[in-house]
């Protein structure tokens, strides 16, 4: 900040390690750039919340593909997985599945 060298760094990162979203090797890495008078706070807001929102709508998807998958299984007459309710089971998301997570959060 050349203008301003005592002026608080408005940048933020995230990062969340494995089963980010309940899936085995998912990871999060976030970086946050605040602008103007209240920047700092605001990238400070979304590195705080944006990884929660999206991981809870990925689970959200993760589930009802999940849910899809076990009642196409019981029409077919497929035994369940034992594991069947574990989010770690769960079926991952498309590149679709995962932008609509995105644009919900």
């Amino acid at each position: 900040y050349p203008d301003d060298p005592h002026k608080a760094n408005q940048d933020r990162y995230r990062i969340v390690p494995a089963k980010f979203a309940s899936g085995d090797g998912d990871a999060f890495f976030g970086v946050f750039d605040g602008h103007g008078d209240n920047g700092h706070d605001c990238a400070e807001y979304a590195s705080n919340r944006l990884h929660v929102l999206l991981a809870k709508n990925i689970k959200r998807q993760r589930a009802a593909a999940n849910a899809a998958r076990l009642k196409e299984m019981e029409r077919e007459g497929v035994a369940k997985p034992k594991d069947a309710f574990h989010p770690g089971s769960w079926p991952y998301l498309d590149e679709e599945g995962y932008e609509k997570a995105c644009r919900m959060a």
